[in-house]
């Protein structure tokens, strides 16, 4: 079995010196540094290629994650991972698959559409896509960007779910703590007002199903963590282990 890749430890979410590590443009940050990226759609800069470039050559990300069902998979080799699609902005946001290709033929792409401003309306669709999501990251060894349009709403619920499940440790409030002030770096960056009104996730609805997510989960791990206590089996074993269980 392949060893679970190191994730780094977080930044003090209330040290400001500390969190400059999430700053990477005025468009996307970091949510873990080096590993899951947050941001905007790359279809929506005048300069797709270029942004493709810096997203790769800076942010050495292998993995884009569509969560817009106004647009449809990037392209054909996307692992849909189901949500809604409706594709009524292709025209407008048309396909920045060929541009990222351009940039690295081995890209990755992953799908599961929202609708904006809302949640997610399957919780096992998007508990399966965080699982998924999780694997690349720790077993895999992809770094992943995550983006909807604006890259605060329904990127702040993948994001944030993501976040939780690899590190089990950190409760949903300090997930939600820490997906608002790395957004907030996107502006802090450029040295740019941060307005009190921009939020990730954007709505309380969001932010709930984040909650909801993260507490499934836990009563998962505990109760696989109880079990094999019961069993006598060594509590190192990544399988059980709440410390480094990533993707239960």
């Amino acid at each position: 079995m392949t060893s679970a890749i190191a994730l780094p430890e977080l930044p003090d979410v209330n040290d400001e010196g500390a969190m400059k590590v999430v700053n990477f443009s005025e468009q996307a940050n970091w949510v873990v540094p080096g590993f899951v990226m947050a941001g905007k759609s790359p279809a929506r800069e005048k300069d797709v290629k270029g942004y493709v470039e810096n997203l790769v050559q800076t942010g050495k990300v292998t993995t884009y994650v569509c969560l817009q069902s106004e647009v449809i998979p990037q392209s054909e080799d996307t692992a849909d991972m189901g949500g809604i699609q409706v594709g009524n902005e292709v025209k407008k946001l048309p396909s920045y698959a060929p541009m990222a290709k351009a940039v690295n033929p081995d890209a990755k792409f992953v799908y599961f559409g929202m609708r904006d401003d809302e949640a997610a309306p399957s919780e096992e669709s998007l508990t399966l896509l965080i699982e998924e999501l999780a694997d690349r990251v720790k077993n895999k060894g992809e770094v992943v960007y995550i983006h909807c349009k604006g890259g605060s709403g329904r990127t702040g619920i993948v994001a944030g779910c993501l976040l939780g499940y690899l590190y089990p440790t950190i409760d949903a409030d300090e997930v939600l703590t820490r997906i608002q002030r790395s957004f907030e770096w996107r502006v802090k960056g450029v040295k740019k007002w941060v307005n009190p009104k921009s939020k990730s996730p954007a709505t309380d609805e969001q932010k709930e199903q984040v909650k909801r997510i993260l507490a499934n989960r836990k009563i998962k791990v505990d109760k696989l963590t109880s079990a094999y206590k019961d069993d006598n089996v060594d509590q190192s074993a990544d399988v059980c282990n709440p410390s480094n269980c990533s993707i239960m």
